[in-house]
């Protein structure tokens, strides 16, 4: 190897293909590449300190935010932070023109929406229980620490009305009509052999469950596309959740809903009697030792007080 700056010439008695300029400046060379100061952290630690002096009183979160807002426009790759994937993951969720209208105006960096939808598609959500789902939801209580405590808790689940319509789904090779009637294989049978008929309705309203544990960890486990649940679809669905609860490691003590007709039969699904002699609490059909206690959503009370009166 020679050296550009070498003007000696190679003896011809010399044994070896470079001369002691060369060597020596090839030496010097790797010298410095090995003093090279790595700016990123410098730079990120005063901009940590400069952070820190210009909003004294900003939470670690804004100071996330602010920073990732630095890399963005400071760099050719770009990469964002946890909290911000998962804060603009939930604005987009419960309103993509809102979320594509903060993003347009230009006054913050958001990811766009075909990469949240990334996110969002990770873990493959379809009607029903989903083992995927609930490792998802073991992983993320390890993951914040939630006390064993917090693995017991009860069900919330309501309807929520959705746009009748069909979607063609394609992932793949494989493409499917989304936007039917799926409340479970054994839910469909007695549908079946009630109606006396093999028959597909549209969805009209998509029911929700979610976890909730006594130190607040909440995790939403399924979706049910339904055209108004039946109690005896309700029964089956809840006690098919709280099977596969139970065998993850999360109990379930009460039932949380609402004061919907249905919801009312399906409480009284599991008293021989008036459910109010009980006080409301039964035994849990996977595990005889525990009880289970069926309570209505006071909010949703409080608002149908305040309704009827309002109306009388």
């Amino acid at each position: 190897m020679r050296s550009k700056t070498c003007k000696q010439v190679v003896g011809w008695t010399c044994t070896g293909d470079s001369c002691n300029t060369c060597i020596n400046n090839l030496n010097a060379f790797k010298n410095e590449k090995t003093d090279v100061i790595d700016l990123n952290k410098v730079d990120e630690e005063d901009l940590k300190k400069f952070l820190k002096q210009v909003f004294p009183g900003a939470s670690q979160e804004m100071q996330d935010f602010l920073r990732s807002q630095h890399d963005i426009l400071n760099s050719s790759k770009i990469t964002w932070d946890k909290s911000v994937i998962k804060t603009c993951l939930s604005l987009w969720s419960r309103s993509v023109k809102c979320y594509e209208q903060l993003r347009d105006s230009n006054i913050f960096k958001l990811p766009s929406g075909r990469q949240l939808r990334r996110y969002k598609s990770s873990v493959e959500q379809k009607p029903g229980v989903s083992n995927d789902v609930l490792r998802w939801m073991r992983n993320t209580a390890i993951q914040v620490n939630v006390p064993p405590s917090g693995y017991h808790g009860g069900l919330l689940h309501d309807e929520a009305k959705i746009q009748e319509d069909l979607v063609l789904n394609v992932k793949g090779e494989r493409s499917e009509l989304v936007g039917w009637i799926d409340t479970g294989s054994e839910a469909e049978n007695l549908r079946i052999v009630k109606e006396n008929k093999v028959s597909r309705k549209l969805a009209t309203d998509v029911l929700q469950i979610t976890f909730l544990g006594y130190t607040g960890f909440r995790f939403p486990i399924a979706h049910y596309p339904t055209d108004g649940v039946k109690a005896s679809e309700l029964y089956i669905i809840i006690w098919d959740l709280i099977s596969q609860l139970q065998s993850w490691g999360f109990i379930v003590d009460f039932i949380m809903q609402d004061g919907g007709n249905q919801n009312r039969e399906f409480t009284k699904l599991h008293f021989t009697g008036e459910p109010r002699k009980n006080h409301f609490m039964c035994d849990s059909l996977v595990n005889p030792d525990r009880k289970v206690y069926h309570c209505q959503d006071f909010s949703h009370n409080m608002k149908k007080l305040r309704n009827a009166v309002f109306s009388s």
